[in-house]
């Protein structure tokens, strides 16, 4: 989810065999990036928001990269939730880190807000591996095994 132009989607497209890569994005001028980026690959493109893509299937992974915390504090679980029922198997994104925090200003007018990612995928039902990134302090890597 959150395909930006193109770049996560095309290094894992050529990196491993994916029979259906379907990616969607809020901007409509990232998916026409995408596509162009994207254009020797067979990929899904769509423009939606995390909160109501929609479709009737369901994948291995469900990947985001670095989105989530631009979801607002009042619709991240609901966000949440939506998107981890497209999981057969694992649920990956990379966001802040628990207790990461910067200027709250800097919250109010980028939208960038730090939720706690362990509570709510406890409250949902899951848990989660939180894996830190060397060197990347700001950032860690969400997994959700799916049942």
């Amino acid at each position: 989810f959150d395909c930006g132009w193109g770049f996560v989607s095309k290094f894992l497209l050529e990196k491993y065999t994916i029979d259906d890569y379907v990616a969607f994005d809020a901007s409509p001028d990232r998916v026409i990036e995408a596509k162009e980026f994207l254009k020797d690959f067979n990929v899904e493109l769509h423009t939606s928001m995390n909160h109501t893509f929609k479709t009737d299937k369901k994948f291995d992974l469900v990947l985001g990269t670095g989105v989530l915390h631009h979801t607002k504090p009042e619709d991240i679980k609901q966000t949440m939730k939506h998107l981890v029922k497209y999981a057969k198997k694992d649920f990956i994104h990379d966001d802040p880190p628990p207790g990461y925090r910067t200027d709250s200003k800097i919250e109010k007018t980028t939208f960038n807000f730090f939720h706690d990612y362990k509570q709510i995928w406890q409250e949902l039902g899951y848990e989660v591996n939180i894996i830190p990134i060397p060197d990347l302090h700001s950032r860690a890597i969400y997994h959700v095994k799916i049942n």
